[in-house]
């Protein structure tokens, strides 16, 4: 504005605040503020210098702050917008005096420049200035060339309270105050983020990492795709140890993109998903997918093929004439991994059909099939010992306890507990003094198989498979029960009147032979439940507490974990992790029910005490 009016000077005659005013306003059409992006620093357009071309003028953009005395080689914001007063925008509007026309909003397509027309009228006193016919146009210039154009920021300078004030009352001192409104340079506000990265890194802490603008960030662990078939069956594995693991939906479809690295392994793997989570369709899509690509399979589809007719399909006949064809056809019995398969039994609810109702209507319902009863489970057992499977001497040394838990398991179930009893006692007899850990687990699996039977009920049930369990212990010395044979102890207890103190006791005798690590949420759970059914509400009530207290607990270390994880491409995989169900959602619906038993007896006692 300096070229518009030469200087400021009190002693001027009174009419020149009229001309200085129409100056600025013809100073502030003529040129625009700048405009800054919302990403980036909000400070660093204003400090590029550069050339911009605007209403058919070349302006030379400067950096930095005007200083007094400083030459301007195009036009500088006007002078007016330095003076910071407090009053308000409807005086001036009111009272007269030329408003500089401020620029409208820009648009999208190019930055727009606004003028005004002030022509000017001279009142008698000098102390006033009028203002008439102001009209205001916009005029569309050509877009700017320099950088991309962003979001904008503008502030309309309508909401800051403004008073007109005369030059002439004015000091030389006031009339050159920086404008605390326009953009400063960035080493005058932002803060010396190189400087803070060098500290950090030298204190030994995470380097420090300044992001400017917005970023989009990803939970989705990025993981490539395989180039081999062992490659899309570890995949496959990797998938599954995921906590919480993918669907098996989306593993299909995963494995469906890469049918050039289809195998029999990654059949069988979602084979065994498929059957494990009863998903009947979904088998029969991957036996028929296998059979369209020409994929040989191995023996251990032959079992899976086993396992989806018997707990799936049409029963155990069918698989049995089945594979007893396929065995004359090959010209050799049956392998041992596929007769395992023929000890077990349909999946509870897994299979429904429609059948009548008993009422005589008529009508039919969709039912599950009932459990094969004790005398067809005897004659399936009786067949398959007439029909010995073919074993070899590497079969030898890993079968033998899967062999024994089938065996027991299937007499068991036929209420031949002796026989069981008896074959048990001679497997663990013969075990060598130090136990791996999987051959402990398979023992104790074998051990567990004789607390099944539902017959034996009540304090006396309780007591009678507890000592059947001491005799398994003593057996061998590398033995030690676990968290499920603790629960298993006290499910007789259900149904007896003083269950809650046996199995306190019970709790206590387990702890201090053999450590705090046989309890876990399933044994709390089981114990407070008895002591409810007993109606001790204080003491199930601690325990519910104390277990809300550890599940918060979990919740807050596995929050910290993700946040402070290394990156997982250098875990350990294990494929026995890829079938574990943990069952989680069906405990804490337990809990749910224990919860709200427990709230209902409160407020029985309360009513009752209030009565």
């Amino acid at each position: 504005m300096i070229h518009h009016a030469a200087s400021l000077l009190p002693s001027l005659p009174a009419s020149f605040p009229s001309i200085l005013f129409a100056a600025a306003g013809r100073a502030w059409t003529r040129t625009k503020p700048r405009r800054v992006p919302l990403g980036g620093s909000v400070r660093g357009r204003a400090n590029d210098s550069g050339t911009c071309q605007e209403g058919g003028q070349h302006v030379q953009e400067t950096k930095g702050p005007i200083a007094e005395g400083a030459d301007q080689a195009g036009p500088s914001a006007p002078l007016l917008t330095q003076l910071v007063v407090n009053a308000n925008a409807t005086e001036i509007m009111t009272r007269g005096g030329p408003i500089p026309g401020f620029p409208a909003k820009r648009a999208k397509s190019g930055p727009s420049l606004q003028t005004s027309d002030a022509p000017q009228q001279q009142d008698t006193s000098p102390n006033t200035v009028e203002t008439a016919n102001k009209t205001t146009h916009t005029e569309t210039a050509r877009p700017y060339q320099g950088r991309r154009q962003g979001s904008f920021m503008w502030r309309n300078p309508w909401r800051i309270p403004v008073t007109v004030l005369h030059a002439d009352s004015l000091s030389i001192r006031e009339t050159f105050l920086v404008d605390h409104g326009r953009d400063l340079d960035s080493y005058e506000t932002d803060p010396p983020w190189p400087e803070i990265v060098e500290a950090l890194s030298a204190s030994g802490s995470r380097p420090c990492v300044v992001y400017y603008g917005p970023f989009d960030y990803s939970p989705t662990l990025s993981v490539p795709w395989p180039t081999s078939s062992e490659e899309l069956f570890d995949r496959l594995v990797f998938f599954r140890t995921l906590s919480p693991p993918p669907s098996l939906e989306l593993l299909l479809r995963y494995h469906t993109k890469l049918r050039q690295y289809h195998s029999t392994k990654s059949f069988n793997l979602l084979l065994t998903l498929a059957i494990r989570m009863a998903r009947r369709k979904a088998a029969q899509r991957l036996f028929a997918e296998m059979e369209k690509e020409g994929i040989r399979p191995s023996v251990r589809t032959r079992r899976l093929r086993v396992r989806f007719v018997i707990r799936l399909g049409e029963g155990w006949q069918r698989a049995w004439v089945e594979q007893q064809e396929l065995s004359r056809e090959q010209g050799r019995p049956l392998p041992l991994e596929v007769w395992l398969e023929f000890f077990g039994t349909e999946k509870r609810g897994a299979v429904r059909k429609w059948r009548r109702r008993d009422d005589g209507s008529g009508e039919c319902d969709l039912r599950p099939t009932d459990i094969a009863d004790v005398d067809t489970l005897h004659r399936r057992y009786q067949l398959l010992m007439d029909n010995m499977p073919s074993i070899s001497h590497r079969d030898l040394s890993p079968v033998p306890g899967t062999v024994i838990h089938r065996a027991v398991q299937s007499m068991v179930r036929t209420d031949q507990r002796r026989l069981a009893y008896r074959i048990t006692k001679s497997f663990i007899r013969e075990l060598p003094n130090h136990l791996e850990p999987s051959l402990r687990d398979r023992c104790l699996a074998i051990i567990h198989l004789h607390l099944l039977p539902r017959s034996l009920r009540g304090q006396n049930g309780h007591f009678v498979l507890r000592k059947l369990v001491y005799r398994f212990l003593d057996m061998h010395g590398d033995l030690r029960p676990d968290a499920t044979t603790l629960r298993l102890l006290m499910r007789p207890l259900l149904r007896a009147r003083k269950g809650g103190t046996v199995a306190e006791a019970l709790v206590k005798t387990f702890v201090r032979r053999w450590g705090p690590a046989v309890v876990d949420d399933r044994v709390q759970r089981r114990f407070a439940t008895l002591l409810c059914r007993e109606c001790r509400i204080s003491d199930a009530v601690a325990i519910v507490r104390a277990q809300a207290a550890v599940d918060l607990a979990r919740k807050e270390l596995a929050a910290e974990q993700e946040l402070t994880s290394c990156p997982t491409q250098g875990r350990k995989i294990l494929l026995s992790r890829a079938f574990v169900f943990r069952r989680r959602n069906v405990e804490r619906w337990r809990w749910r029910l224990l919860r709200r038993r427990l709230r209902r007896k409160t407020l029985q006692r309360r009513a009752r005490q209030q009565a």
